[in-house]
C-alpha cells in the first residue's frame, strides 16, 4: 500500500513499520505513532468480506512436507559422532502446503485528516482476485485501486 501511495508530494509509511513491536496495538499506541510521524492524514483500512474458494497445493512445489535446518555445527563424540568427524546439528520443520484463494476482496479505508481527528472520506474497494497465496499479494491487488481513487478525489497528489 505504501509504494502505491508515495510519489513527490506525498510521503507514506505503514504503521506496523512505525510502531515498536513490543507495544500491544492500542487507541493510545496508535496515537503515539502519529505524532511521532508528524502525519497529517491516516489511512485505516480494513477487510470487509472475502468470498473465496480455496485450493490446496499438489504439485511437487506446493505440497507441505518436513525438512531438517541446519541450527549448528561441531565436532561431537559418542552416538552422533566421532574420529573428530563434523557434524551439522539439525531441527526438524514442517512446511505446511501452499494454498491459493481465488474471488473477491473488499476493504474499505477511511482517510483520517490528523489535525481535528475528522474523517475526510470513507472508501470501499472490491476487486476480484486470482491465484492470491498470501495476505501480502492481497494486500497488493486492492492498494492500486485505492491510491488510484484518493487521487482521482485529490485526497492525495
Amino acid at each position: 500500500m505504501v509504494a502505491q501511495l508515495k510519489s513527490d508530494t506525498v510521503q507514506a509509511v505503514a504503521s506496523c513499520d512505525a510502531m515498536p513491536l513490543k507495544d500491544p496495538l492500542t487507541g493510545e499506541a496508535v496515537e503515539h505513532t502519529v505524532d511521532s510521524l508528524k502525519a497529517d492524514s491516516v489511512l485505516p483500512t480494513r477487510l470487509v468480506s472475502l468470498k473465496s474458494s480455496k485450493q490446496e497445493g499438489g504439485g511437487r512445489d506446493t505440497r507441505g512436507g518436513g525438512y531438517y535446518k541446519a541450527t549448528d555445527s561441531g565436532y561431537a563424540t559418542g552416538m552422533y559422532g566421532g574420529y573428530a568427524v563434523p557434524v551439522i546439528y539439525g531441527e526438524f520443520q514442517t512446511a505446511p502446503t501452499i494454498q491459493t484463494v481465488d474471488g473477491e476482496i473488499q476493504v474499505a479505508s477511511s482517510f483520517y485528516e490528523v489535525r481535528g481527528n475528522s474523517l475526510i472520506d470513507t472508501l470501499t474497494t472490491k476487486v476480484e482476485a486470482r491465484d492470491v497465496e498470501s495476505r501480502a499479494s492481497g494486500l497488493a491487488i486492492v492498494a492500486a485501486p485505492i491510491a488510484q481513487r484518493l487521487r482521482r478525489d485529490r485526497l492525495i497528489q
